[in-house]
Parts: C-alpha cells; sequence; structure tokens
C-alpha cells in the first residue's frame, strides 16, 4: 500500500466538514498489466456505500485520494491513499475513518490476499495466469481479440471460485446490492470475457485479460428441465463503451441454447441498461424467425410466437411479450392511424390486465363489506377518466424505451449474428458467408475454398439456411404486395373514361391477382401439410401424378413366371404408363441440394447443423442398402441385388383396402415366404414421412429406427419426403448421375446446388458415367442371352425378339473383338470407330439401351441366371445318385421331400451372384453418349483378361446439367487450387455467364505456421525428383541423409509423403540398405503406409506419435492417409512433401484425355496435368493445421516449389507463408526456433 502523509500545521480546532470527503469522488480505478503501467485510464466507481456506508462518506482526512490499482488479470489490487492532513483527535475518541479496514471488510474471509502491498507481487500473478473453464468462443472486435469461457460444476477449481469472489468485489462498486455467490452450489454457471494479447517481447506468449463477467443460476422446472436465470453481469470499466455486451450476452444466450435441460432464460431484477441490451439482442434474434414477421406479427400476440421464440431462443413468455410489442412498433406505419391505434389498443390492453384485476377484487370485496364500508372505499379509488389517464401515461412510458431499442435495430444491425453462426465468426467465415449469400441471390455459379480447420461446413450451412429463411419470408411479402397492388389496380379502373383500356388493364390485373392467390393458396397447403406432419396425421388416398420408378404398377397376386419377357413394350410408344391428368400437382418448396463424396460426410454434416439454431426439414438420401429395414433384403449385400429384391417384393404387395381383405390369407402366405415387404405399406411410411417433415428425426439412423418402429420403409419415406424438404442431402452419384437423380424425383429448376469437396467434381462425373465390360462376363452373358431368346422366342413379338437378337449380336461382336484379335496391343477409339469395327450399324443402340431398361431386362436375365444355376445343381446331384429299384426309388423320395423342397428355397442358391448383364447394360449406356465426348479403350494385357472400357473425356455437359437447372451452385471446398480447369469445364459446358471465385486465408496467425520450400538437400545438392532421377542411388541417399537430419528437429508426429507407392517402397528398401533406417527408428518410431486396406498402421501411428518421442508416417499424395485423416495436433506437427506428385503421361487414358482438352482449348492438357499434382500436394499438405490453436511445419522438397509457376498453384493461405530455404543450415534453424516458441 502505498499512503503519502503531509504534516502540517495544528489541526485540533479545523471545523469537521474540512474532514469528511465523498467517497464517491474521491475514489477511483486504475487497471494495470504487466506490459502497461503509464498514461493508464482513471475510471471512477457508481456506488461506494456498501465500503463506506450509506452515506458514502470518509472521515478524518483534508485532501483524500483513494485510487485502487487492479491488476487487469487477477482482479487482485492494491490500495494508494494519498491525503495532506489527518485528523486527530485529543481525546482519542473518535479519529479518523480506517480505509483499508472498511475496504478489507467487505472482502470475504479467503480472500484478504485480493489486496496486495506489493506491485512486483501482482506482476508476477499476471504472468501465470491462465483462464479458467472451457472455451467457447472467440471474437474480434476491432483490432482487439477476445475468447469466452465457462466454469460450471464439472470445471470449477478452488480458484475459479476465489476468482469468482475477486471479480464480485469489483461488483460491489457497480451492481446494486450485489452479493457473493455460493459457488459451492451446483447450479451456477460462470462466464468469463478474456481479452488476449500477444506478448510485446516478441516471444510468442500470450497474456489475458479479464474484461467481462455473467452468472447464471439454474432453477429446478418441473418436470425434468431446468430454468436459467441470469443474475449479476459485469463489463470492467476499461471495455465498455466497444461494443462488447451484445458479444457477451449472445454468447452466453448461445451456450444455453445449446443446452438441452434449459427450458427458458430469464433475468434477475435487470436495470434499465440490460433490458436495453436483452431487448436489442432478442429481437435482433426473433427477426429471423418467420413468425416475427411483419404479416404475422400485425396479426397479435399469439402461442405460436411464444413458441417459435422458446423453441428457437427460449426466450420468457413475459419477455417474448415485449419483443413482439417492440418488432410490430418498428413494422407499423405510424402515418397510418388505422395501424397504430390497433397497436396502441394491443399493447393497452395487456397493461389494462392488472387495473382489471383490481376491480374483480373489489367485487369481491364489496359481497364482505357494509354498504358504508364500501362507500368509503370507493371514494378513495380513482375514476374512470382518471385510468384512462394513467393508462395513457402508462403506454407513452413502456414505448419510450421501444424507440430507443428500435432505433439501436436499425442503426446498428447485429453483424456477429447476420448468419446467426453458433460461435464468433472470424473475419474470413464472416465473408465467406456473405459472399455465398450474394452468389445465391444473384443466381451465380460459385468457387470457394476455405480451408481445413476454419468452419467451412458451418459457413456453407449458416449462409444458405440464412438465405433460404430471407427468402420464404421475402417471397411472402412479395405475393402480399402484388396481391394488393392487384386489387388496388382493378379498383382504379372503375372510373376511367377509356373503357376498352380500363377492361384490358382490369383484365390483366385480375390475371395477377389469380396467380399470386395460387401461389399463396399453394403456401398454405404446404403450411397444412407441415401441421399434419407435426400432429402426426397421416394422408390417405393420396394420388401422385409421377410414378416413383417403373416398378410401381402392382403386379396380380397369381403366380407368374417372373423372368418371362414383357412384351408390352413398344419402343416407337414409349412407356406405356399412364398418367391421370386430374392427379394434383405434388407440393414443392425451394431447398438446398447438398452433395458430398460420401454418407459418413453427410452424416457429419448433420451433426454440424446441430450446433446452429436452425432446424430445417432434411433428409438424407441413402441407397436401399443403407435404409432397407427388411433383413431377408439386407443380407444380399450387393446394391443391385437389394434393389431388384426390393422392387419384386413390392410388386407382391396386394394394394387397396379390398384387396388386402379378399386376400388376407394369401398375403400372409407371401409374406411369411418372404414374397412381399410388410414395410412397404403407404400408412406406415407416411409416419415415417410425418418424423422427417416434423423435424424429429434428421439423421439416417433415426430415420431407420422410425422405420422400424412403426413399420414403415425408411427408403420410400425418404423419397416421398424430398419435395417438402428444405435440405436434401445426397452423395455424388445421385446429384450427378442423370438417371439416377431422375429416379429420386431430384428437382433442381429453382433450387440452389451446394457441391462440397469439389475438386473431386470432375473425376466423380468422369468415374459416373465410364463403364467397362471385360471377356469373362460377356462369355456368360452370351450363353444366357441365347438361351433366353431359345427359351422364350414364342412370347416375343418380332420386334422385341428383334432387340433381343441386337443383343446377342453386341455381346458376341464385342467378345470376339476382345478375344480373336491377333493384336495384342492396347486400342483407343472413339465410338464411331468402335461401331464400325464390331459390324452393328444396324443396331440404333439408343433403343436398344431403352428396351433393356423399360423392361427390366436385367433383373429378369438375373432371375435366368440364377434358375440355370439352379437346374445345374439339380443336374448335378441326379447324376450323382445310384441306380435303385423302383421300390427304393419311392422309398428314397419320400424321405427326401423335405431336402427337395428346401433345395427350392432362394437360400439354398448363393443369392449374392451379379448378373453378368448388368456390365454389359453400362457398356451399352455409356456408348449412346455423344461419339466426341468420349473413347472406348481395348485393353488386351488386363490381368483378368481382355476388356473394354469406355472413358468419358467431356464432364463439361454433364456438370452443366446440373449447373443450368439449378438456380445457383455452389462448388466449395479445402483445396479448390488449382482451379482453372474446373473453371473452364464450367465455362465450356454452362450456359450461364462468369465463374465467381472466392478464396479465404487460413484462421491461424503467421506465428503458427513455418512453410519451406527446400531446393537443397543436407549434402547441398539440388535435389528435383522426378522420372529421370526417382531411381538414382546418389539422389535417394541425399534424400534419406536429408530426412535423417531433419526428423530430430520435429516434435511428435511426423507424416511424409511420397509421389506413388512404388516409389515409397522402393525408398524404405534403399533406406535399410543404406543403413539409415535404424538410425531414424532410434530418434522416432517409424511407420509405412500399406496398399492393404486392413491395414493397422494409422492406429499404431496416433498412439506413438502422442509420446515424447513421436513418430514418423510414410504416406503416399493420393493414398488412403492423404484425404480425410485428420493429422491435428501431436499427430501432424510437420508435413514434408517429397517432390511433386506428377501422374503418369505414358497412361493411355491420361493422354487420351489431354489430347481431348488440347483439341478444346489451347494448353488444356498441360493444364489437367498441372490439375492433377498439385491437387494431390494440396490435399495432402492442408492436413497439417485443423483448428485455430494448432501449429505446424510444412516442408517441401524440391527445387520446382521455388518457382512461381508452382507456387502460384498452392493453396493461397500456404503460398502466402512460403519462403524458399537459403541452404539446409537455415531449415535447422528456423525448424529450432519455430518449434521453440510452442
Amino acid at each position: 500500500m502505498d499512503v503519502a502523509i503531509h504534516d502540517g500545521e495544528d489541526v485540533f480546532a479545523k471545523p469537521k466538514d474540512k474532514w469528511t470527503a465523498d467517497g464517491l469522488e474521491v475514489t477511483s480505478f486504475v487497471f494495470e498489466n504487466a506490459q502497461e503501467t503509464e498514461d493508464l485510464n482513471i475510471f471512477s466507481p457508481e456506488m461506494v456505500y456498501q465500503q463506506f456506508g450509506e452515506t458514502e462518506s470518509i472521515f478524518g482526512y483534508d485532501n483524500l485520494s483513494v485510487r485502487l490499482h487492479f491488476s487487469d488479470v487477477s482482479l487482485r489490487f492494491w490500495p494508494n491513499i494519498e491525503y495532506k492532513q489527518k485528523f486527530k483527535s485529543q481525546d482519542n475518541e473518535q479519529g479518523a475513518d480506517d480505509i483499508i479496514a472498511f475496504l478489507c471488510d467487505k472482502l470475504p474471509p479467503d480472500q484478504k490476499d485480493t489486496m496486495i502491498l506489493n506491485r512486483a507481487k501482482v506482476a508476477k500473478k499476471q504472468e501465470q495466469f491462465k483462464p479458467f473453464g472451457d472455451m467457447i468462443r472467440k471474437l474480434a472486435v476491432g483490432n482487439k481479440e477476445f475468447e469466452i469461457y465457462f466454469v460450471n460444476k464439472n470445471s470449477r477449481t478452488p480458484e475459479s471460485d476465489r476468482f469468482v469472489e475477486r471479480i464480485q468485489h469489483l461488483g460491489l462498486f457497480y451492481i446494486e446490492g450485489l452479493q457473493y455467490t455460493d459457488e459451492e452450489d451446483e447450479m451456477w454457471i460462470n462466464y468469463f470475457m478474456y481479452e488476449v494479447r500477444k506478448s510485446h517481447h516478441g516471444d510468442g506468449k500470450t497474456h489475458y485479460a479479464i474484461a467481462g463477467f455473467i452468472s447464471v443460476y439454474q432453477f429446478f422446472n418441473y418436470p425434468e428441465s431446468r430454468r436459467a436465470r441470469i443474475s449479476q453481469v459485469l463489463l470492467i470499466p476499461t471495455y465498455r463503451n466497444l461494443g462488447l455486451g451484445p458479444h457477451l450476452l449472445q454468447s452466453v444466450y448461445r451456450d444455453l441454447w445449446s443446452n438441452p435441460s434449459i427450458f427458458d432464460i430469464s433475468v434477475e431484477d435487470p436495470s434499465d441498461n440490460f433490458h436495453f441490451l436483452r431487448d436489442y439482442l432478442d429481437c435482433s434474434n426473433c427477426m429471423k424467425l418467420e413468425e416475427f414477421s411483419p404479416t404475422y406479427l400485425k396479426k397479435g400476440f399469439s402461442d405460436s410466437l411464444y413458441q417459435a421464440a422458446l423453441k428457437n431462443f427460449k426466450i420468457s413468455k413475459m419477455q417474448c411479450r415485449r419483443v413482439y410489442e417492440i418488432l410490430r412498433l418498428k413494422c407499423t406505419n405510424e402515418k397510418n392511424e388505422v395501424e397504430m391505434k390497433s397497436y396502441r389498443l394491443d399493447v393497452k390492453k395487456r397493461l389494462e390486465i392488472p387495473m382489471r384485476q383490481k376491480e374483480k377484487t373489489w367485487k369481491k370485496m364489496k359481497k364482505t363489506l357494509s354498504e358504508d364500508e364500501y362507500r368509503q372505499m370507493i371514494a378513495t379509488q380513482t375514476s374512470k377518466e382518471q385510468k384512462l389517464d394513467q393508462l395513457k401515461q402508462l403506454y407513452e412510458q413502456t414505448v419510450e424505451p421501444y424507440y430507443k431499442t428500435i432505433k439501436r435495430l436499425e442503426s446498428y444491425p447485429l453483424v456477429m449474428d447476420e448468419f446467426s453462426f453458433p460461435f464468433e465468426p472470424y473475419d474470413i467465415q464472416l465473408n465467406l458467408m456473405r459472399k455465398i449469400r450474394e452468389c445465391i441471390e444473384a443466381g451465380e455459379i460459385g468457387i470457394f475454398e476455405s480451408p481445413t480447420g476454419t468452419g467451412k461446413s458451418l459457413s456453407v450451412l449458416c449462409s444458405t439456411m440464412t438465405w433460404l429463411e430471407e427468402h420464404e419470408r421475402r417471397k411472402i411479402e412479395e405475393l402480399e404486395q402484388r396481391l394488393a397492388s392487384a386489387r388496388t389496380q382493378s379498383l382504379q379502373q372503375e372510373d376511367r373514361d377509356d373503357w376498352i383500356e380500363a377492361h384490358r388493364q382490369k383484365t390483366k390485373a385480375q390475371e395477377e391477382e389469380n396467380e399470386a392467390m395460387s401461389e399463396m393458396e399453394r403456401i398454405s397447403r404446404v403450411t397444412e401439410r407441415l401441421k399434419m406432419a407435426k400432429e402426426g396425421l397421416v394422408m390417405e388416398n393420396r394420388k401422385r401424378k409421377f410414378v416413383e420408378d417403373d416398378d410401381e404398377t402392382v403386379a396380380p397376386l397369381q403366380e407368374q413366371d417372373e423372368c418371362a419377357p414383357n412384351d408390352g413394350y413398344n419402343s416407337d410408344e414409349g412407356s406405356s404408363t399412364k398418367i391421370d391428368e386430374d392427379v394434383e400437382e405434388p407440393l414443392e418448396t425451394v431447398k438446398i441440394y447438398y452433395a458430398s463424396r460420401t454418407h459418413s460426410q453427410l452424416e457429419q454434416l448433420v451433426e454440424e447443423l446441430k450446433k446452429t439454431r436452425f432446424r430445417p426439414r432434411i433428409v438424407t438420401c441413402s441407397s436401399r442398402g443403407t435404409l432397407c429395414t427388411n433383413e431377408n433384403v439386407r443380407k444380399l449385400k450387393l446394391n443391385h441385388l437389394i434393389n431388384e429384391k426390393c422392387m419384386e417384393l413390392r410388386r407382391n404387395k396386394p394394394s387397396g383396402e379390398k384387396k388386402a381383405k379378399n386376400n388376407e390369407k394369401e398375403t400372409k402366405r407371401k409374406c411369411a415366404s418372404g414374397k412381399s415387404c410388410d414395410f412397404y405399406n403407404a400408412t406406415q411410411i407416411e409416419e415415417v414421412v410425418n418424423g422427417i417433415l416434423s423435424c424429429s428425426t434428421t439423421a439416417t439412423p433415426q430415420v431407420l429406427t422410425k422405420g422400424k418402429s412403426v413399420g414403415g420403409c425408411p427408403y420410400y419415406a425418404s423419397r416421398r419426403a424430398i419435395p417438402l424438404c428444405q435440405m436434401v442431402l445426397l452423395p455424388y452419384q445421385v446429384l450427378l448421375h442423370g438417371p439416377t437423380r431422375d429416379a429420386w424425383g431430384i428437382k433442381l429448376k429453382g433450387n440452389v446446388v451446394v457441391l462440397d469437396e469439389a475438386h473431386n467434381v470432375l473425376n466423380t462425373i468422369g468415374a459416373l458415367y465410364s463403364a467397362e465390360v471385360g471377356s469373362k462376363s460377356l462369355t456368360i452373358a452370351l450363353k444366357l442371352i441365347r438361351e433366353y431368346i431359345d427359351t422364350y422366342k414364342l412370347r416375343l413379338k418380332a420386334k422385341n425378339l428383334l432387340y433381343m437378337r441386337h443383343l446377342q449380336l453386341v455381346a458376341s461382336s464385342l467378345l470376339q473383338y476382345l478375344t480373336n484379335s491377333k493384336s495384342k496391343e492396347d486400342e483407343v477409339m472413339t465410338i464411331q470407330s468402335f461401331v464400325i469395327k464390331l459390324n452393328i450399324l444396324e443396331v440404333n443402340l439408343f433403343k436398344l439401351a431403352a428396351y433393356i431398361e423399360n423392361v427390366d431386362l436385367c433383373k429378369k436375365f438375373h432371375g435366368f441366371y440364377l434358375r440355370s444355376q439352379r437346374n445345374a445343381l439339380n443336374v448335378k446331384k441326379e447324376n450323382e445318385k445310384p441306380k435303385l429299384s423302383g421300390i427304393a426309388k419311392l422309398m428314397q423320395k419320400k424321405e427326401e421331400k423335405p431336402t427337395e423342397r428346401e433345395a427350392e428355397e432362394p437360400g439354398l442358391i448363393p443369392q449374392a451372384l451379379p448378373s453378368p448383364l448388368y456390365s454389359l447394360k453400362s457398356f451399352i449406356d455409356a456408348m449412346t453418349n455423344k461419339c466426341e465426348d468420349g473413347r472406348v479403350l481395348i485393353e488386351r494385357t488386363a490381368v483378368n483378361g481382355p476388356k473394354a472400357r469406355y472413358i468419358l473425356m467431356n464432364p463439361a455437359d454433364r456438370l452443366s446439367e446440373v449447373v443450368d437447372g439449378a438456380r445457383s451452385t455452389v462448388l466449395v471446398g479445402g483445396t479448390m487450387e488449382p482451379a482453372e480447369l474446373l473453371i473452364e469445364t464450367l465455362s465450356r459446358g454452362s450456359q450461364k455467364s462468369g465463374v465467381k471465385r472466392f478464396s479465404c486465408n487460413h484462421v491461424i496467425d503467421d506465428n503458427q505456421l513455418l512453410t519451406l520450400a527446400i531446393d537443397k538437400t543436407v549434402d547441398g545438392k539440388i535435389f528435383q525428383l522426378n522420372y529421370q532421377t526417382r531411381n538414382d542411388k546418389q539422389v535417394l541417399k541425399s534424400l534419406s541423409l536429408t530426412l535423417n537430419a531433419l526428423l530430430p528437429q520435429l516434435p511428435n508426429g511426423v507424416v511424409v509423403f511420397f509421389p506413388s507407392y512404388d516409389f515409397l517402397f522402393m525408398f524404405q528398401k534403399e533406406l535399410e540398405n543404406f543403413g539409415i533406417l535404424n538410425k531414424m527408428k532410434e530418434k522416432k518410431a517409424v511407420f509405412v503406409e500399406s496398399r492393404l486396406p486392413t491395414s493397422d498402421v494409422w492406429e499404431q501411428f496416433v498412439r506413438t506419435a502422442k509420446t515424447p518421442k513421436g513418430a514418423v508416417l510414410f504416406a503416399v499424395v493420393g493414398g488412403k492417409l492423404s484425404e480425410g485423416i485428420n493429422f491435428s495436433d501431436e499427430l501432424g506437427r510437420a508435413v514434408i512433401m517429397i517432390g511433386l506428385p506428377y501422374p503418369n503421361r505414358a497412361s493411355v487414358e491420361l493422354r487420351e484425355k489431354m489430347k481431348f482438352l488440347d483439341s478444346k482449348v489451347a494448353g488444356g492438357g498441360a493444364m489437367l496435368y498441372e490439375s492433377l499434382c498439385m491437387h494431390g500436394v494440396n490435399q495432402a499438405i492442408g492436413r497439417a493445421i485443423r483448428h485455430r490453436r494448432d501449429y505446424a511445419a510444412i516442408f517441401l522438397l524440391d527445387e520446382r516449389y521455388a518457382k512461381d509457376s508452382v507456387r502460384s498453384k498452392l493453396s493461397s493461405w500456404i503460398s502466402g507463408r512460403l519462403r524458399v530455404a537459403n541452404g539446409f543450415g537455415d531449415v535447422i534453424r528456423s525448424t529450432k526456433t519455430f518449434f521453440s516458441t510452442k
């Protein structure tokens, strides 16, 4: 404690007033930190009565100054008391107030050390301070960074309890009636906001300063939930007027929203300032809800408003009413007296409720009081006119703060909650979300790169869902405006002199009105259907305009030959399926189609969506193999067999109530024998659909569980829910493959398409539209086709028999060309050339493909194939039986009857055998593409025998089907660079002009990533790994020595990426020959990626990398570990890229693709070649940084990485930090320096 005493004249005779100081005037605060101790701002308390008594006065000092120096980290403090003179009493009965005692008196018993008499001790405590609890938010305001932590019963410690008490001690000077809380009560949750500061000494250390505090108490709410009550809120004076209040409170809100046990949020005795802050936030949040749009607000307060606010933001009913009144006033036109009168009456009606309750009380008292007593009581009450005046004054007092809130809402929109991001968004996330929303609104194509670890998925979800909410709200407002405008225009024509023009304009207005009314009625039907889903009501006798697929027609119940041809098909007339013209058009809503590579990524997306406030109607398009609940079908394993079995069982399902009653026994028999599916039931399927549309089942496992519990098919429920869902998650093959897209009923028009991991799009399209057929499958297929024709030729019409002959011709010509050619070299040719060489010019491949598809020929052939296998088995058994006499044969037949019946069961014949016709059909379908878009590759030296492959050269047209069909297409990924090939493909195929591009930086700081291009090895030799040098022993030895010298400088896990498996295995062998491998193992455990899918190398590496010794993993670019694996924290403190992984130029497929691109655009082949290489590099090294606090080193080992041509194709967040090392000594020094500060 610093005390300055100035001795002077005799003070015994001085008047008393001189010795009495106003505590508020003489007390001040300074908040100090270890780095800045001068030119600090001085702050004044708002109250000191808890320290110095009710009068807030201090006696006994002349010219007194009490300055409390607080540590802005720990809030420990020391007092600095200065005065000119101190009062001394002659009788020693009355002396000066003991200021130190007053201050200590308000400290908790165990917190006396909060007041420290030595500044050096405070500075030492500051350096040792670490935030308490778990971080839930990180944000930047201006040029300052902040982090928010929370402490609950699971994370509280004795020191955190003491820290809360020190904050509350400061709060005594600012919060009326504040009391210390009982931190041992497990119902308390405390939130702390800290400023994060970097050390001025450049040592990379981080310092924290407390900026704000909120305490929340959880009250029990019957039967199993809790009510959260905000009890104490304090912003440290240093951080006031910076706009931090909304950020801190909104962060607390979001944490409480995510807690399912919290029912609602209330506030204990809020001040006017907190009322203002709370109203601002609650209104900002509710403005995003459809229920709080002007259309609904003007209808008055309703339970639906309250339920929406409670469900989304856990707002209590009283506060919800307040929010409603503010927002309704905001959207009310004050110049329109009718609207304002309606608003005033609505508010006054609420304000009048207490007055009416008093009147009810007087009426009750009238029954108990005498007439005179009642008159005397009435005389003391206000008159009706006085009540009206009081009500008017009360109304004005009520709406006065409303206007203040509205002004702030209009002047300062809640930027941090612009997209309802679940965390405080970084600037790059905010920019990304804004660019995506702009792209969708403008109906454009956009390519967006957001590095892994920057919250890409959440950013895309929040931006697209925010746009969808705004679009739906604007749609309703626009329809209402169109309707009002049309009606006004129609009325204006009544008084026109030119009655012909008036009639024309009135007719036009009537058409506009009818269109608007029709659209509004459609929206009303959608709303009604969703309401039924929430109430669990099942729609019956619904008519559908479309047939879900060709297998929807219910077949007769009598037994029939399932392999027999369907001779009702006529290629000239097309499909014979009839559409009922009176059937109602299915309801549709605008939606987001979100596509990714795998189902696991889609499931992760559902989990990410749960972190947000958005609760859209969401469905995932999974295959029958994933969604089927019929165990008899699931056991078939192969997808095409599951599909066929599903169709077969559904055909055997009786339709209609009457048919079900008449054939109840037959139905039970079929179900028992596995010939129909109980899960394909319209009523039960609708129950599953209701679960999806009511948002109670969002993920695939939930839909499966729902389907099993109610007995409805999850697969068909998912398909039927698509039209009314707001977000549809689907794998690439469903969205990018036209026939599959049509089968699912995916309609792109007017909807938004998001392609995640979009650097894979072109390769995926190429794979989906490519096909191959081998000589072995062709041999079996040809045999089956001949046997099938021989069996059923009398049941086929002449034209359909011709198709079967054409199919036989194609199969036989193709087989002959593959097997009988004298040439042993591979061939590449166009479709036109291939057809000529096969001599099948008379075959119309388009009609043949349509015939195979429309008559389910693959399914029939599969059944025919199984039957032939069964017959062959029976013949074999018959031939193996011994010759018996007549009596013996009869006895044996009786004994074998059960066995024979069992043999007839499908289970005894292998079901999971692929039909040989599938590969032939796929190949014929591929041959129907444009001649110039593909090439046929004949591989006669293939391992499993000669085969023909169709390779799609031009994915542009297929991609344009998606891009041109959608309102907007968003292509997003962590590593989109280089994107030139994708842009060129989009420009060449799409009718839309221009492609928007946006690339994010990373959320990490520059000191969290070391990126070095190494052009020389440890022995000073220039290093370039290419086809000519990859087998050079000296190059391999230099590389080995370089890695051996670098590994000891790298902590924990290190990943080294090689261009190919062949080079990796060769390098591993040379390491052993050089004797360097054992030296490496002394420094780090060494693991090598295997080609085998069952390898446990990854699990072993994860365990070892976290040890002090660490581990190194040798992996391959494009292998299993280069994509999708998380090398976060200790698993990937360094990533080393060996060479540039260019693909093999000798590949026939690559050569043809490059030649094709060269014919389309100058340098197109080189563009593809560079793209394949650099995508692999970016994907591999992008694994290193996975979150905001991660750090890693990236080493690019090849002299070519120093060239601008290569550097420009790296991801921007890496290329911007890339530095070329000045010799290997520089590499070692830089690496040591980088990791020494971590």
